[in-house]
């Protein structure tokens, strides 16, 4: 191991700067000002460019007491980092907001071998949140690979589980571009030890991000699940309703059985619909229906809260409702009295697949209304145009069902086809 010897002068009443403007430690400085024995040299720049120099992990600062002299060895392998994490931390989040990518890459690269986890974290984190981020960047994916290829060679303590979770969940949010970066992520979770560690850190929310990742990758992780199953009653005690919606909609979309998790849905429906969002429980209320699974106090709730899920909801989260409740056969005569109410809404704002779901739902229900074949006409023409032939044959099977012949639908599908 490489050390550096600073040597110590009453003389000199400076701290000179340390390549790019940046000073040592003040503990360092104040150290030497309350003692008013020594006071620290510059170091020359050209040495600065030594690697022998870049590569120490400690450094000696000889003090001299009229003859005597002492070697004090300071372990901090950052010795040479002026950068403070939280101030860096700070220029990257008002960057963020400013959804200025390149500046944010920018400080990565210029202070990168000073960085805290939790500032990689904190790129990650403000990354996913700018939309016209250029993922081929040059800049953005040497970014990643360097970032990534360090973080997989840790464990989540070493890591630490908030900056694992922040950095996994964001690697995933900013899609396509990094899934390979992601999975290699999402290996570390097939480790019991880094598991068990994830939820001794007892913060649902770095859990539930977690576990959104492996079903956004289709990626089932046993460890996880399971703990996640029998650690349900922990979840439901101190989980947010969306973070409850994000696990159980997760299990859903990865095809997990987790009967204890769905039975205290159930049980906590009332809270659930108490406090969560449209979306949140939609998401709820669809993974019940994708798994087969029907809570009845759940399902009873949506029916008595009809109005105000039309009033607030969103058109996929009606959608995702209307859909379960069909599928799992379940009669809700307000929730599609309401539906054929805002029918013009549904057309107006939806796309292509949530149309699709409210027109097979209502004709599982019961008669197909007027209103609803005729806005299909008058849309055959939009609803083809946005290839998605899967919806639009759930929509033509609807009509069909209920012996709709005329439909301008069958016509240009045909001509589609053909």
């Amino acid at each position: 191991m490489h050390s550096l010897l600073v040597t110590a002068c009453k003389k000199s009443r400076k701290t000179f700067a340390i390549e790019n403007s940046m000073t040592l430690p003040w503990r360092i400085v104040s150290n030497a000002f309350k003692r008013n024995r020594m006071f620290l040299f510059t170091i020359p720049s050209y040495r600065m460019k030594d690697p022998l120099i870049n590569n120490i992990s400690f450094m000696i600062i000889q003090r001299k007491f009229g003859t005597e002299k002492r070697n004090i060895f300071l372990h901090n392998k950052d010795i040479f980092q002026s950068s403070n994490p939280i101030a860096l931390n700070k220029q990257i989040v008002a960057l963020g907001h400013k959804q200025i990518w390149k500046d944010i890459l920018m400080i990565y690269h210029k202070h990168k071998r000073e960085m805290e986890v939790s500032n990689i974290a904190t790129i990650y984190n403000q990354l996913s949140k700018i939309k016209f981020l250029d993922k081929q960047d040059p800049d953005f994916l040497q970014f990643v690979n360097e970032t990534i290829s360090q973080i997989q060679s840790k464990t989540v303590k070493e890591i630490g589980s908030r900056y694992f979770a922040t950095i996994l969940h964001s690697s995933v949010k900013l899609g396509p571009s990094t899934k390979s970066s992601s999975l290699k992520l999402i290996a570390q979770l097939n480790c019991k030890e880094n598991v068990l560690y994830l939820f001794e850190s007892k913060n649902v929310q770095r859990v539930s991000n977690c576990i959104w990742a492996c079903a956004k990758l289709g990626i089932q992780s046993p460890y996880l699940f399971s703990l996640l199953e029998s650690r349900a009653d922990w979840l439901f005690e101190n989980g947010t309703c969306q973070e409850v919606s994000n696990c159980i909609w997760a299990c859903a979309k990865l095809c997990i059985q987790s009967p204890n998790l769905f039975q205290l849905l159930d049980s906590r429906a009332d809270w659930l619909l108490e406090n969560g969002d449209v979306q949140g429980i939609s998401n709820c209320i669809w993974a019940c229906a994708t798994l087969g699974i029907h809570p009845p106090t759940l399902f009873s709730l949506l029916e008595s809260r009809a109005d105000w899920l039309f009033e607030n909801g969103s058109v996929q989260g009606i959608s995702n409702c209307v859909w379960a409740c069909a599928k799992l056969g379940i009669q809700s005569p307000n929730l599609f009295c309401n539906l054929e109410a805002q029918v013009d809404w549904l057309f107006e704002n939806g796309d292509v697949q949530d149309i699709s779901n409210c027109v097979w739902a209502i004709s599982e229900h019961g008669v197909l209304p007027r209103k609803f074949i005729d806005l299909v006409n008058c849309k055959a023409e939009w609803l083809l145009s946005h290839d998605n032939f899967a919806a639009v044959a759930m929509i033509a099977g609807a009509l069909a069902k209920h012996n709709v012949k005329s439909s301008n639908l069958y016509t240009l599908l045909k001509e589609k086809i053909a």
